[in-house]
């Protein structure tokens, strides 16, 4: 922990030392809930946020009648600690509401 924080102090849009640290968050059990929301919160802003720039509306026509389709893509939907942040999410829908896709982001990049 000391090291990534120390790696982000550094070098504040080192994305590597951030995703780090909220992995190894992940696994001690002194770091509760709330602090853990609070960095990946820092990660949103830090990283998602200045990306919204780039995001423009999709030209499909809204229908209530369908389904709502949601994407989830991670090269972790195995054994991983990011697994328990959003295995609920994928798990536990209104099938009627909605309908999942999971895709695996191993080999990307």
């Amino acid at each position: 922990m000391a090291s990534y924080n120390r790696a982000i102090q550094v070098e504040p849009d080192y994305a590597g030392a951030h995703s780090n640290l909220i992995f190894t968050q992940d696994f001690l059990s002194s770091i509760d809930l709330i602090q853990q929301q609070k960095e990946r919160q820092l990660w949103d802003q830090r990283f998602i946020q200045p990306l919204q720039k780039y995001h423009y509306p999709h030209p499909n026509k809204p229908d209530s009648e369908r389904p709502f389709r949601i994407g989830y893509v991670s090269a972790d939907f195995k054994r991983h600690s990011a697994a328990q942040g959003f295995a609920d999410l994928i798990l536990n829908y209104e099938a009627k509401q909605f309908q999942v896709y999971c895709y695996s982001g191993l080999g990307i990049g």
